[in-house]
């Protein structure tokens, strides 16, 4: 049973906050850090106990490998055993950025971060304070989302106490993250170029480097969501129609139905219950506020969310990507 600890909220820009925060690594501790994505846990690369720690906080199977966050791209080969060219292009490209890239690891780098396979996902994280905080440690930071597994990634502060507060030593808190939804994982290891984990940087953006690139990276796990999701398909008057009768249908049965609508069809809803959480042209602002939005709806009245789907090009790819994870692991 994980021992229970005191943790302190600090503001980032705080005096001494970043030196704090590497007197936690650099004691063994746990903390969590912004970054343009989402909220990371990090823990010291050569600590094995912290290490050990970072799956028992968060709850997380061990085949799974971490992260690794780099302050620049030197770091790079102190990790990865060789980096293909269409690697260095792609790292000019979108470096600092939500883009990581799976490289062959070096064999030093420690098995528990790798999940036990032979590659190593890294990428330079486009944030100020973990910038700040990386290259102060002078070191990779190993670093899977601030949350426990199966819930939604954390994009505030508040996020991270409210899975990991009495689990870890510290927060750094620098308000909401920018992005909302976590880095596009791409594997360059063997021989054909795969997306692993649909992100922030769009398949339609990598293209450029790799016409042979196919989309991918819907396979992630689901969130343990405790209300019941349905997310709808197609568009236009066919699709309200189809969320009009799932709406009727069910407060019949005596549930209690929210319409997640786009902005350009909630006045078609009538006096149904419903809720603007995205429009054809603010894709951006629906990623950046997605997780919330589900953390928020668990604590709501309702027991069945409706949703109308975004366009799946762009950003709207990683969105519906984690809109249909929430609907397979809702209970």
């Amino acid at each position: 049973m994980e021992e229970t600890v005191q943790t302190r909220l600090i503001r980032a820009e705080e005096k001494g906050a970043i030196d704090e925060a590497l007197e936690v690594l650099r004691g063994g501790g746990l903390l969590a850090f912004p970054t343009e994505t989402v909220y990371g846990l990090g823990a010291r690369l050569f600590d094995p106990r912290a290490l050990e720690r970072l799956f028992s906080v968060k709850g997380r199977p061990r085949g799974r490998p971490f992260i690794l966050h780099l302050a620049e791209k030197s770091m790079v080969f102190e990790v990865a055993a060789s980096v293909p060219e269409v690697a260095t292009r792609l790292m000019e490209a979108f470096w600092p950025g939500p883009l990581t890239l799976v490289l062959p690891a070096r064999p030093e780098v420690p098995m528990a971060v790798r999940g036990g396979g032979e590659t190593v996902g890294v990428r330079i994280p486009a944030h100020p304070v973990a910038l700040e905080l990386i290259g102060s440690l002078g070191e990779p930071l190993p670093a899977p989302s601030a949350n426990l597994t199966g819930r939604p990634s954390p994009t505030t502060a508040d996020h991270v106490l409210r899975d990991l507060g009495g689990k870890i030593e510290l927060v750094l808190d620098a308000g909401p993250t920018g992005i909302g939804v976590e880095s596009t994982v791409l594997d360059l290891s063997g021989g054909r170029p795969r997306i692993l984990r649909a992100g922030a940087v769009a398949w339609e953006d990598l293209r450029p480097f790799l016409p042979d690139l196919e989309p991918g990276g819907e396979e992630g796990p689901s969130f343990t969501f405790r209300k019941e999701v349905l997310v709808f398909s197609g568009q236009g008057k066919e699709l309200v129609e189809s969320v009009a009768r799932e709406y009727d249908a069910a407060k019949a049965r005596g549930r209690r139905p929210l319409i997640l609508a786009l902005g350009e069809h909630a006045g078609e809803y009538g006096e149904r219950e419903k809720v603007v959480w995205a429009s054809f042209d603010r894709l951006h602002e629906a990623a950046r506020n997605l997780f919330a939005l589900l953390r928020e709806l668990e604590e709501g009245e309702w027991d069945l969310f409706l949703f109308e789907p975004v366009e799946e090009k762009g950003l709207g790819r990683a969105v519906m990507s984690r809109l249909r994870r929430a609907a397979r692991g809702a209970r």
